[in-house]
């Protein structure tokens, strides 16, 4: 495949995978309340711990601009809190709450009940190349970021 061929194809197939993604996912979160974004902030946090507004920003790859107001939010529903940085307390850090906490495990668990074994349908091989081809994928969008952009302000 070249040039025109190979864009429509790629976007077509981008598209298709990202709305069969959302749809899935959107079914696992939204019965406690969460977006899919807001769930992404979740599973930053579960990853890696508390940490500060900028570094979230980084991981998640999203512009302060629209990190802040959805951590507003999700601190109002109980998802997360902001806490004074005990080595610079001029610093807040966004931290998960015990309630965030429990939610995330049941998530968990739930969609390696429901979505890992579909992967297991499928022989090693196709898994191998499936891993190796958003590897390249993610290598390709990440080789001009001043084009493509990083994904923050």
């Amino acid at each position: 495949m070249i040039g025109v061929e190979f864009q429509e194809k790629l976007i077509e197939v981008l598209k298709s995978v990202n709305g069969r993604l959302n749809g899935i996912l959107h079914d696992f979160y939204q019965p406690y309340g969460l977006t899919a974004v807001q769930a992404s902030v979740l599973l930053e946090l579960t990853k890696n711990g508390e940490q500060n507004i900028t570094d979230l920003c980084k991981h998640l790859y999203m512009g302060k601009s629209n990190l802040s107001p959805l951590c507003k939010r999700m601190e109002k529903s109980g998802f997360i809190e902001r806490v004074r940085n005990l080595k610079d307390e001029r610093c807040v850090n966004i931290k998960m709450t015990e309630y965030a906490q429990r939610i995330m495990e049941e998530v968990t668990t739930s969609l390696s009940e429901n979505i890992i074994p579909t992967f297991n349908k499928i022989d090693e091989f196709k898994k191998i190349r499936i891993v190796e081809g958003l590897d390249i994928l993610n290598e390709c969008l990440s080789l001009d970021t001043n084009k493509i952009g990083k994904g923050s302000d």
